[in-house]
């Protein structure tokens, strides 16, 4: 069997970045766990040393993946481009790695999940998704604006290939959810919106595109999380929150038309079978209905796997009555507020100082430089000072739940 014809046996996860998240490597493990499916990497070589679990199959971009397409892409967000990291530009790039890998591997099918999902035997899925006779790109949408690839399928090159193009057209937009949305009214015979829980309560046609013909709960033997299932059993990124505010689970989006309200979400109970890896929503009394994935926004993965591998606590506290705090998550929120505080503190005035080193006459360069080198100790001791202060108010259980 050659690669490309076991890409459909595989969940695919990209990540472009220079470093490799706890969350990231936690949430590999857990998919290897609990998915169905084997497990591979797409991202830069580097981050090969990051994964040390042997069931992790891993392919470096570099030996596949030409940027050009992207870059010319790329010119049209308008969103901020060092937003962490390049967040938004990075979400839009997989699409375009995804393509590529699938051309170099010889498949033209592919199930590709994002990082901060929780996957259960999505195996299962898949098989369901491929005895379809609809051929094209499968995933869900958050409302009829945005659609998210928490879990997508593609069983058509040409759809793939046709919403790159569509994003490399001088159009304006925002993120790659809102650009997928405006891609799926222009050609809705290549998008297939699959379930969520809201498809079961009110009509799917509130969150679909107009013109795409959604997928029903029958078609696939259960739903897929958009998002709101995981950010109510986990809560948004903790990233997401001012520090007035503690992170905990049930985290409600805006009222809105196409989503679930507070009183819905308050009806689901979960109910996670470990013998088969299959998780299970009840609704009230109304009817049960199997779940795929959990888009876990709060990226508390690395909390699940250390300390609540079979995912005992993390339900029963989706299932009370009253929010918690998930544990860790508060310290991950204030570490990140005062490391980008700090990160200001240092780096501001450095790269003031450099902008004007480099348009200054050369008599004035040597000693711009020698304040330059003098700021920089600024960050080693804002670093050294984030990690004294995060000490302290771990030993005052600043953090505690």
């Amino acid at each position: 069997m050659s690669e490309g014809d076991s890409l459909s046996s595989e969940v695919i996860f990209v990540y472009l970045g220079r470093s490799l998240p706890n969350y990231a490597v936690a949430s590999l493990n857990l998919a290897v766990r609990f998915s169905g499916m084997k497990v591979r990497l797409l991202g830069n070589a580097r981050l090969r040393r990051s994964v040390s679990n042997p069931a992790i199959l891993f392919t470096a971009v570099e030996d596949f993946y030409d940027p050009t397409e992207f870059l010319s892409a790329a010119q049209n967000t308008s969103l901020p481009r060092s937003f962490r990291g390049g967040f938004w530009l990075k979400a839009l790039e997989r699409f375009f790695v995804l393509d590529q890998f699938r051309l170099s591997s010889g498949g033209n099918e592919i199930f590709h999940a994002e990082l901060d999902q929780l996957l259960f035997r999505t195996d299962q899925l898949v098989d369901r998704l491929r005895q379809l006779p609809q051929q094209g790109l499968f995933l869900p949408f958050h409302n009829k604006r945005a659609a998210v690839a928490s879990v997508l399928y593609c069983n058509n090159a040409d759809a793939l290939r046709s919403f790159i193009k569509f994003s490399s057209r001088n159009t304006p937009f925002a993120t790659e959810m809102e650009l997928i949305a405006k891609w799926a009214t222009l050609r809705p015979e290549l998008c297939f919106p699959l379930p969520t829980m809201r498809t079961l309560i009110t009509s799917q046609s509130k969150s679909a595109p107009r013109g795409t013909e959604p997928l029903t709960p029958e078609d696939l033997g259960g739903v897929v999380d958009a998002a709101q299932l995981g950010q109510w059993v986990g809560g948004v990124d903790p990233r997401n929150l001012p520090l007035s505010t503690r992170p905990t689970n049930k985290f409600v989006d805006s009222p809105e038309k196409a989503l679930m309200t507070h009183n819905q979400l308050k009806k689901v109970r979960f109910d996670f079978r470990e013998e088969d890896s299959t998780l299970f929503c009840h609704y009230a009394e109304d009817f049960s209905v199997r779940v795929f994935n959990l888009h876990l926004h709060a990226k508390i993965h690395s909390w699940l796997q250390r300390s609540d591998p079979f995912l005992i606590s993390t339900f029963r506290f989706a299932n009370q009555s009253t929010p918690v705090a998930i544990p860790e998550t508060r310290r991950f929120q204030v570490e990140y507020h005062l490391k980008a505080a700090m990160k200001d503190l240092a780096y501001g005035p450095i790269r003031m100082l450099m902008r004007v080193t480099s348009h200054s006459p050369d008599s004035m360069k040597k000693q711009l430089s020698e304040i330059v080198d003098s700021s920089s100790r600024v960050v080693a001791h804002t670093v050294s000072g984030r990690r004294y202060i995060m000490g302290w108010l771990r030993r005052r259980k600043y953090f505690s739940s």
